[in-house]
């Protein structure tokens, strides 16, 4: 059975004696017959071929990427034919049967598939032998760090400075030492494509385990800006995530890539004896003297050690990393900062949001009130309550959308500010946040149009047999506290005033299809508006005198 499998561009042939064969990911308790290391999309047993009956057959052994034959996803034993394409994770595989010819298993080219380090070559055992990325690499919650491993039980070999000059392990002549050189310049763009911050952290993971020799297990933390906590983000292991909180501290504090492994202690730390650390390197996430957090990778052998060539090339996979990460951060800030203005400023008419945006742009856009002259319109829908007692929810939602929309609209037009809904009434304000000396008269318009958009919204709402509102309204003129009040987390606009409470019997005291003013609106707009002159009661202060507006001057 000649089998030839290319991943990473590079193709190898083997050939085997055995009629059956299994496929996988080598691991320290468990070697494949065939191995296809690094392709972290293979499972530790992933497949099996065997000849059988003058046939070539292969399964799925419950693996968790799948088998794909011919671009097919394979859930049964499947016969192969001439020139069958098998895809195993990233690896493509095809068969050729030889049942006259059983001998041990022979290599036909000596083109490695494995990683190759930039310098030295891993022996075999060093491989990186871990179980499919599908299940090491997760999104997963935040997870509780081991116990830190003490300095006496740990040497530092070497250090690099992380602030220093950024540049590329020197390559070694061979097309291995290109390989990875090349696979290190893919990445900004292979983590720039990464639209999720947490899908980026398993693959810069991924490409740590893929690029850096020898790395067996690696984890990646980011700190929390807020608690300064670190907090373990992904990570790749056959079993608990190795990691030292000690060690990712001091190359974090002191911004500098480090080599340590296991001292001669007669004693290690219940750390290192639980986690079987026996060397590794720890590299920070620094970016524009930022330092975000730290990515580490170990090796359980003690017969192998990181060079400081090692490290170069961990702490360029690093300083990519930390880019791709920086650049979601901003991005996420910069959409929640879109968010925040976007519901702070759909009560603002187009024209006020563009100058608000303006002053958001420029960082004047604070917490903060003011006390000044404004117009306030109260609205309220009549009969709404008793005309929805019977109706289903959703219809009394979709019924005060339908009429909303042209209320908000006619308030917009007239440069008005929504302060709020209160289930079927509308506080609007006139002269806020931007100062306006035709306040008053924009009030008015603005009431006259709701009264026109209600009687158009009826008309459609009857003919499809809708149940039906009118609108009273009720505008008053005075000073108030206003503007942007809370944190700069949560901003909302408000207005605070006596002036709010008489704005709002005004309305009370407006019947169906009606719009009464004050006298400190009317003696704005007298000449604008034919009124009539009236008094409306009020429970506690007596009664007010008030002009219901019958419509425009000519």
């Amino acid at each position: 059975m000649v089998i030839t499998f290319t991943y990473a561009g590079e193709i190898r042939t083997l050939e085997f004696s055995q009629p059956e064969i299994i496929i996988g990911r080598g691991a320290s308790d468990s070697v494949p017959d065939l191995d296809l290391a690094p392709d972290l999309y293979v499972s530790r047993r992933h497949a099996r071929l065997w000849f059988e009956d003058g046939s070539g057959w292969v399964e799925d052994l419950g693996s968790r990427s799948g088998i794909f034959l011919n671009g097919h996803r394979l859930d049964s034993a499947h016969r192969l034919e001439a020139d069958d394409v098998v895809v195993i994770g990233e690896t493509t595989v095809q068969v050729q049967l030889v049942p006259e010819d059983f001998s041990e298993p022979v290599s036909k080219s000596t083109s490695p598939v494995h990683p190759i380090p930039i310098h030295s070559t891993p022996p075999k055992e060093f491989d990186t032998n871990k179980e499919s990325a599908a299940r090491a690499i997760t999104d997963q919650p935040t997870v509780t760090l081991p116990a830190s491993v003490p300095a006496k039980d740990v040497t530092i070999e070497a250090r690099l400075d992380a602030g220093a000059d950024f540049h590329l392990p020197t390559p070694s002549t061979g097309a291995d030492s290109a390989r990875i050189l090349a696979q290190l310049l893919e990445l900004p763009m292979e983590f720039a494509a990464q639209s999720r911050l947490d899908v980026l952290l398993n693959v810069i993971l991924k490409k740590v385990m893929l690029i850096v020799p020898g790395a067996q297990n690696s984890a990646l933390l980011l700190q929390d800006p807020k608690t300064e906590k670190l907090l373990l983000k992904a990570y790749v292991s056959d079993g608990d995530p190795s990691v030292s909180e000690t060690l990712a501290r001091q190359a974090m504090d002191e911004s500098r890539g480090l080599i340590w492994h296991r001292s001669g202690a007669s004693d290690p730390s219940k750390s290192l004896r639980r986690l079987e650390m026996a060397t590794g390197m720890y590299a920070p996430m620094r970016w524009k003297e930022r330092v975000l957090g730290a990515i580490c990778v170990d090796h359980n052998h003690g017969a192998f050690h990181f060079t400081e060539e090692h490290l170069r090339l961990f702490m360029a996979v690093t300083h990519y990393a930390a880019l791709a990460v920086a650049n979601h951060q901003l991005q996420e800030s910069l959409q929640q900062n879109t968010s925040l203005l976007e519901r702070l400023l759909a009560n603002f008419s187009p024209r006020l949001r563009d100058k608000l945006l303006e002053r958001a742009r420029s960082g004047k856009l604070r917490p903060g009130g003011e006390k000044s002259h404004v117009t306030l319109l109260f609205s309220d829908l009549r009969g709404f309550t008793n005309t929805t007692a019977g109706m289903d929810a959703d219809d009394v939602v979709e019924m005060l959308n339908d009429y909303f929309s042209g209320l908000v609209d006619a308030i917009f037009q007239h440069d008005g500010t929504i302060d709020k809904f209160m289930g079927d009434a509308i506080l609007a304000v006139f002269g806020s946040p931007e100062a306006d000396p035709d306040q008053h008269e924009k009030a008015v318009r603005a009431a006259l149009a709701m009264q026109e958009s209600i009687q158009t919204t009826n008309r459609r709402r009857a003919g499809r047999n809708l149940p039906t509102c009118d609108i009273g309204i009720g505008i008053h003129s005075g000073e108030v506290l206003h503007g942007f009040i809370g944190t700069a987390e949560r901003l909302e606009f408000t207005v605070i005033g006596e002036a709010v409470n008489r704005a709002s019997r005004y309305c009370s005291g407006a019947g169906r299809s009606e719009i009464v003013i004050s006298p400190e609106v009317f003696e704005h707009v007298f000449r604008l508006v034919q009124a009539e002159k009236t008094t409306i009661p009020t429970k506690h202060e007596g009664d007010f005198i008030a002009y219901r507006v019958r419509q425009l001057k000519d």
